[in-house]
């Protein structure tokens, strides 16, 4: 059985993202996704293809909000900064907070950080 290829630009993508990193450097790249905003609730529901089925991944108002952000490839920098301003937390608070989702949708698959 052979392994996966990747290719130079995949090789570039960070397997997780640390507190230390510089948030300038990092941008999030949402993985081609089909999704829709739901206007009920505001969420964003992820349609997630797998081999075997196709399952569907909603987010809550807060990773909506960050998800639709992602759309246009921000840096880590830019996610804290509308986040906090967004959601009025102090910056500690909205880098925890950005990072726990960005790691979850980068484990998830839904979602890639590339140095720039």
């Amino acid at each position: 059985m052979r392994g996966k290829t990747y290719t130079s630009v995949e090789r570039n993508f960070l397997p997780e993202v640390s507190p230390d990193v510089d948030l300038d450097q990092v941008r999030c790249m949402s993985v081609l996704r089909v999704w829709r905003h739901r206007p009920s609730d505001g969420n964003v529901q992820l349609m997630v293809r797998g081999a075997e089925a196709t399952r569907v991944v909603t987010l809550n108002s807060t990773g909506s909000f960050l998800w639709q952000l992602a759309e246009d490839h921000p840096t880590l920098q830019q996610l804290v900064e509308r986040f906090a301003t967004e959601f009025q937390l102090p910056w500690d608070r909205a880098l925890r907070d950005v990072l726990a989702f960005v790691n979850s949708m980068i484990a998830g698959e839904h979602l890639r950080a590339v140095p720039s």
